[in-house]
């Protein structure tokens, strides 16, 4: 019981030293308060796909490549649109 009472004055003893070498409290210069702003300035730029003339114009490997890069574009585009989109969302 003894070892109990002087545990607890040796914390207390590190407490109150742990204390004094705080030093002194910066208080914050700036305080950033979040305003709410429009969601978009304007929609993101439209990807230029293929349209049907130059599409019936390629033989078969370019036609299949340019519908690949075509997709990867719009799939993009549309990943983009819904980022900005989701921004705007509660």
């Amino acid at each position: 019981m003894r070892w109990l009472a002087s545990s607890a004055a040796l914390v207390g003893l590190v407490a109150m030293a742990g204390c004094s070498s705080w030093g002194q409290v910066q208080l914050p210069t700036e305080v950033r308060v979040p305003v709410p702003v429009p969601c978009l300035d304007a929609l993101p730029p439209s990807p230029k796909v293929a349209n049907d003339e130059q599409l019936l114009a390629l033989g078969d490997y370019d036609l299949v490549v340019t519908l690949a890069k075509d997709r990867k574009a719009l799939e993009a585009a549309y990943l983009e649109l819904r980022a900005a989109a989701g921004a705007c969302l509660r």
